[in-house]
C-alpha cells in the first residue's frame, strides 16, 4: 500500500504544471454606455483607468478573462485581430493579433472589450498597457 502512494505521488510531482501567464493587459480611455433610453460616452480618467483594465491569462492553450471573474474566452484569429469571445456569452475583448503586428513600431496597441450587461452594453476602448 505504501508503494503505492509513493508512485502515484512520484508521478503526480512530474506531472509539468502550467502555470497562468498575462497574455494581454489592457488600459481604457473611453466608455461608451447603451440602453434602449440613452446612448453615452465618456472619458476614462488615468486614475480611473487601473479599475477597469481588462486582464487576458493564458493557461496552455486556453484562454481566461481574468478582470471578469475567470471567464474562458474563446479566441477567434482574423486578420491582424484577435477575437475573444466569452464561453457564456458574457462579451468578447478585439485586440491586434501580436504574431502579426511585431516589429511594426506601433507603440500602443488598440483593444476594444464589449460587455453585455442586462438589456444593454458597455464598451471600453484603450490601448495595451506597458
Amino acid at each position: 500500500m505504501i508503494k503505492l502512494l509513493v508512485v502515484c505521488l512520484s508521478l503526480l510531482l512530474s506531472l509539468p504544471v502550467v502555470a497562468r501567464e498575462v497574455f494581454f493587459v489592457g488600459v481604457p480611455t473611453k466608455k461608451v454606455t447603451l440602453s434602449d433610453m440613452e446612448a453615452r460616452i465618456k472619458d476614462v480618467l488615468i486614475a480611473d483607468g487601473q479599475e477597469f483594465k481588462v486582464v487576458i491569462e493564458k493557461e496552455g492553450n486556453k484562454f481566461y478573462w481574468a478582470s471578469r471573474d475567470n471567464v474562458q474566452l474563446i479566441p477567434i484569429p482574423s486578420g491582424y485581430v484577435i477575437t475573444f469571445v466569452a464561453i457564456g456569452g458574457e462579451g468578447y475583448i478585439r485586440i491586434e493579433n501580436p504574431e502579426l503586428t511585431k516589429g511594426l513600431g506601433t507603440k500602443e496597441s488598440p483593444y476594444m472589450e464589449h460587455l453585455i450587461h442586462r438589456m444593454g452594453n458597455i464598451t471600453y476602448f484603450g490601448t495595451e498597457a506597458e
